[in-house]
């Protein structure tokens, strides 16, 4: 299967939530902690936390969401055709809803908790916070560039000026987030 192929099997919404809401919330709990000198296993625990935590949230939101929506349509459908509420649930529409429910839940929960890993990586892999923090900034902003041209890629839509875009958004939550050092 080529790269084309796979990008268009893959719900294009659902990466992007779940991997934006992945890397910025624990890009903000990494900065955050990094920044009033939290030891490395809090950051790390934490950050895993958020991905957890957003993981389940996201894919079950994104399911209950998608269901409600769907099923709104079927409804609306099995009025259309005369047939009574959930006539089509076991046919060859009602089956087609169950497995895009089953994809876009698996994947706006999954790429949340991968996305908040990336910020992770660095505190787990190096020896000091103040380098976990530089690392995980960097790693966090340049996933949100890629992240943003793989959106601007699937709209159709320049892929340097989406990429920038989400950029920005990892340079706010660490300014924002980094500034609670000035409190301590």
């Amino acid at each position: 299967m080529d790269v084309e192929r796979l990008l268009q099997k893959i719900p294009a919404r659902y990466t992007v939530l779940g991997t934006i809401d992945g890397v910025v919330g624990s890009l903000a709990t990494v900065m955050g902690l990094s920044a009033v000198n939290a030891s490395s296993a809090l950051i790390v625990t934490a950050g895993l936390s958020v991905g957890v935590g957003l993981g389940i949230s996201n894919g079950f939101g994104g399911f209950m969401a998608e269901r409600t929506v769907e099923q709104m349509k079927m409804r609306k459908l099995e009025t259309a055709m005369l047939q009574k509420k959930g006539s089509l649930k076991k046919t060859k529409i009602g089956k087609n809803v169950w497995k895009k429910l089953l994809i876009d839940t698996l994947t706006h929960g999954g790429f949340s908790f991968l996305g908040a890993v990336v910020p992770v990586i660095p505190f787990i892999l190096l020896a000091t916070v103040n380098l976990g923090a530089i690392f995980s900034f960097f790693l966090g902003i340049i996933t949100l560039f890629f992240l943003g041209m793989y959106s601007g890629y699937m709209t159709k839509e320049n892929m340097i000026r989406s990429g920038i875009a989400m950029l920005l958004v990892g340079i706010l939550v660490t300014v924002i987030t980094r500034a609670f050092e000035f409190g301590h």
